[in-house]
């Protein structure tokens, strides 16, 4: 197991704190930024030395994706039961 306390998650928080201040630029815009934003988050999240990603980071990437997913559908951009893009 891996030391929690040696993990760099500068690069991690800085990204999630530049998402989280922009401004909303409509649904559209918004599912794109946010779909950037995910793949900019499995690049920077910290690894262990092994190289996998850090679980807090799967999980939070994962709810992520479902919440995008489910907003799509919400908005009627995506029927229930189409496939989710995949990274």
């Amino acid at each position: 197991m891996t030391n929690q306390a040696k993990i760099d998650w500068t690069a991690w928080n800085a990204e999630r704190r530049e998402f989280r201040d922009r401004d909303s630029q409509g649904f559209d815009a918004d599912c794109e930024a946010l779909e950037k934003h995910i793949k900019t988050l499995r690049d920077v999240a910290p690894k262990d030395s092994a190289g996998w990603m850090n679980s807090r980071c799967i999980v939070l990437i994962e709810r992520l994706r479902r919440d995008l997913y489910q907003a799509r559908v919400f908005a009627g951009t995506m029927k229930p039961g189409d496939t989710e893009p995949q990274d």
